[in-house]
């Protein structure tokens, strides 16, 4: 079983128009995504998909990433909740491309055209071990 350190809620500094600082803010909120059949799309991006989180502007994300490559050794590279996407995506979803995606996260008052800042406050492993490879060559499990 992982366990997840909580986030240190932090002050955080956004630019704005003019190069001004805007105030620093408390986040609003601290959200968790876990990765779950329910929650991920995988090798496709589909701006028509329901969001998986709703979030305000300022709000931490505690989101979980998973790889495609895990089967590549499932002993090593799976728990229960990888099974979960594995056998429960079917195959015909996992296209064009390869890679598994959590989210989307819609985020309010949010317009197209605007920038986003996104900051990765930190990461955490899954595994102890992980693959990767630069190459197309089917599925491997």
């Amino acid at each position: 079983m992982t366990h997840y350190r909580q986030p240190v809620r932090t002050f955080m500094t956004f630019m704005c128009e003019g190069e001004t600082l805007r105030p620093s803010v408390v986040p609003g909120a601290l959200h968790r995504l876990d990765a779950l059949p329910e929650t991920i799309h995988w090798g496709y991006f589909d701006a028509a998909r329901a969001p998986s989180l709703i979030i305000s502007s300022g709000d931490l994300i505690q989101a979980e990433a998973v790889t495609h490559h895990a089967g590549d050794d499932p002993h090593l590279m799976m728990d229960d909740k990888l099974w979960q996407i594995w056998n429960r995506t079917p195959e015909s979803d996992r296209t064009p491309g390869v890679h598994i995606m959590t989210g989307p996260i819609y985020i309010r008052d949010a317009k197209p055209g605007d920038m986003l800042e996104v900051r990765y406050l930190s990461m955490q492993p899954r595994f102890r071990h992980g693959s990767n490879l630069a190459a197309h060559w089917g599925q491997l499990l």
